[in-house]
């Protein structure tokens, strides 16, 4: 029984495999019809129609110029706005540091448990002390946003950079594609009078065939003539001679009948 088991085992899978490899051709014949069928429909399509979709599909192009147009044109602004940002926190960490300076010098030479003139008031050693570490530490985080800034404003300068050679090149592509269809078209145009050219000269226009038609018809009369002449040449039916079978023999022999050997007539 295991060995019979076996042997329908190898038979299902022989089947299984011999189906797929049968789908698999059947599958790469039907491809290969496919792709046959539409290349001979794509053949078909006028050269005219052709280069008029196409020549939509360049003009089409514009769109996407104008929203690569519009996408830097939103990365200026962003850059722009960054910019500023940075310049006012820039300004900003400026005048804390001025003023961080002015307040550690006044704590220096103050004395603990003495007031302490701090922002046009006076307070006590120890407050002044706080709001110093507060506006330092305010400081501190000012510097850590301005790095941050920075960064941000390195990647919007990045990014403008990106959409303007992205837009550059969609401008330059498009150029080189109109220059490709104006040439398609010239080469499209002189194939159009090669063909009315060669088929004028394989006599395969009208004006062609009446010529030949012309020439045709000349001969015709030309046979004609050399029938009437040939007639005239070789007729059986000119007049019978007056002459007797005497004068007729005469002639042969260089003699005449009028006479005989003596001189006398007949």
């Amino acid at each position: 029984m295991g060995l019979i088991k076996k042997i329908a085992v190898v038979g299902v899978l022989g089947g299984l495999g011999a189906a797929t490899v049968a789908n698999t051709k059947i599958g790469s014949y039907m491809s290969y019809r496919a792709e046959r069928a539409w290349e001979q429909a794509e053949a078909q399509i006028p050269l005219d129609h052709e280069i008029s979709r196409i020549k939509k599909e360049v003009l089409s192009l514009d769109k996407d110029i104008d929203k690569a147009k519009g996408n830097l044109a939103e990365q200026i602004v962003a850059e722009r706005m960054q910019k500023e940002a940075c310049d006012n926190l820039t300004r900003n960490i400026e005048r804390q540091e001025a003023l961080v300076h002015k307040q550690a010098e006044a704590l220096k030479e103050a004395k603990t448990g003495e007031k302490v003139k701090w922002d046009g008031r006076t307070v006590s050693y120890n407050r002044a002390k706080e709001m110093f570490e507060s506006d330092v530490q305010r400081l501190k985080n000012n510097r850590k946003e301005m790095e941050a800034q920075k960064q941000m404003m390195a990647t919007h300068e990045k990014s403008r950079l990106i959409l303007e050679q992205q837009l550059h090149a969609m401008i330059a592509q498009k150029s080189e594609l109109k220059a490709a269809v104006a040439d398609m078209e010239s080469q499209i145009r002189m194939v159009k009078l090669q063909q009315i050219e060669s088929r004028y000269q394989n006599d395969g226009t009208r004006l062609a065939d009446i010529k030949e038609s012309l020439r045709e018809l000349q001969t015709r009369v030309e046979v004609q003539r050399e029938k009437l002449k040939l007639a005239e040449t070789y007729s059986t039916d000119t007049a019978v001679s007056g002459k007797s079978v005497d004068e007729i023999l005469a002639d042969l022999d260089g003699k005449s009948a009028s006479t005989d050997n003596n001189g006398t007539r007949d």
